[in-house]
């Protein structure tokens, strides 16, 4: 546990800069977007939206690649090697990388996600009000407790699981130097066939298991609108959760014991 918490110091110092800066360019880009909504809403209704919502899309993006390229980085400056060198197992590196990335990613969505709202909250296309009021009325305060919950475990795992998706494309990738980067992208493509395929499959057999819940309610307006609208709770597991979850511990151990294979040779 302790080289373990020594390992993700060293990657938050390693990754806290880069962190830093894009969370500033979030807060700058919202800032910016809260000024000009204004300005847009006659001409440009929803833009300033729209464009709130790029951070969150790059951020999706950017789990695809930030896998691959963090073991890379310590491969080719042969870190790795000399990490494992001293009685540290492979899955203890990688542990510590996903931990942190998973870290960077929530902070900087959460930054996203304030600034969206504050953005929405301007917009006069956005009914804010009427829609919060609406939550308020049909969600009782641990509904929307569990559902945030619940939603926000799963967004987690499926991070957690591209995440290892791309350390494991890249460590399978090295068994092959000089087409380390095209098998890569192949294995990661295959993981992703892989996964489309036998999604419905696992989340039928954890079905059988407590799984997260998510709380939504459909309504129907009454004569009065909105505030005479009849609210019926629905309540639905978070069946990609464990599958998600076990994926990912499976690919890092595969991943772990291959680097540690690696580098013994």
């Amino acid at each position: 546990m302790t080289r373990w918490l020594a390992l993700i110091r060293k990657e938050i110092q390693a990754s806290w800069g880069p962190t830093a800066v894009a969370a500033a360019l979030i807060v700058a880009l919202d800032t910016w977007l809260i000024a000009r909504t204004t300005a847009w809403r006659i001409r440009y209704p929803g833009l300033s939206f729209g464009l709130a919502m790029v951070p969150l899309a790059v951020l999706m993006v950017w789990t695809i690649w930030a896998g691959y390229l963090a073991v890379r980085s310590e491969w080719h400056g042969r870190t790795s090697m000399r990490l494992m060198s001293f009685p540290v197992s492979g899955r203890t590196v990688l542990g510590s990388k996903i931990v942190v990335l998973m870290a960077q990613f929530t902070i900087l969505a959460g930054i996203a996600v304030v600034g969206l709202l504050l953005v929405a909250a301007r917009e006069p296309g956005i009914q804010f009000g009427t829609v919060g009021s609406m939550i308020t009325t049909a969600f009782k305060p641990w509904e929307l407790a569990v559902t945030v919950a619940s939603m926000t475990l799963v967004l987690l795992a499926g991070v957690a699981y591209v995440l290892s998706m791309g350390i494991f494309s890249f460590v399978i990738g090295t068994t092959v130097a000089r087409l380390s980067g095209l098998i890569a992208v192949v294995v990661f493509g295959l993981l992703g066939y892989i996964s489309n395929a036998l999604g419905p499959l696992a989340m039928y057999v954890f079905s059988f298991i407590p799984n997260p819940s998510i709380i939504i309610h459909s309504f129907t307006f009454g004569p009065g609108g909105a505030e005479a609208a009849t609210y019926v709770r629905h309540v639905i597991p978070a069946l990609p959760f464990w599958p998600l979850v076990l994926g990912s511990v499976i690919l890092l151990l595969i991943a772990g014991r291959l680097l540690e294979t690696e580098v013994d040779a």
